[in-house]
């Protein structure tokens, strides 16, 4: 490209992309925190526990939760007691390798991958690096 041209050849710069997507899926995700040894005398997990409920009810979170990539958003919604929750199904099987992060700390960016297999219909994820 010469310094005078100011235009961008987009088929020079084209990355095609491709994906296997599901569509109306429903996920019940369980989680739990634990404190550190950072946290002060006045910071309890009965404080953080109703904090994060408030925000969750509110849709309030700090990055918005996404499904493998950012493009696909997750829309969420807090099940508390008496609530019922969604019908779940009762498949096994292995899932294979998923994406669970991309790590910005160096130079490159760094992929994060899990196994994943259901078990009864439930997948268990634990922050854990892993490489195929």
């Amino acid at each position: 490209m010469s310094p005078r041209t100011k235009c961008l050849f987009i088929e020079e710069q084209r990355q095609q992309r491709s994906g296997l997507l599901l569509r109306d899926v429903a996920y019940t995700i369980h989680a739990y925190f634990e404190t550190t040894g950072k946290a002060g005398e006045e910071d309890t997990v009965v404080k953080f526990q109703e904090m994060f409920l408030r925000r969750a009810e509110k849709g309030q979170c700090f990055h918005r939760p996404y499904l493998g990539c950012r493009e696909f958003a997750a829309e969420f919604e807090v099940f508390t007691n008496g609530k019922p929750l969604p019908e779940t199904i009762s498949e096994t099987r292995d899932l294979g390798w998923m994406l669970y992060d991309m790590d910005f700390n160096g130079k490159e960016p760094i992929s994060r991958f899990f196994r994943a297999s259901l078990y009864n219909g439930r997948m268990i994820i634990y922050e854990k690096e892993v490489r195929p």
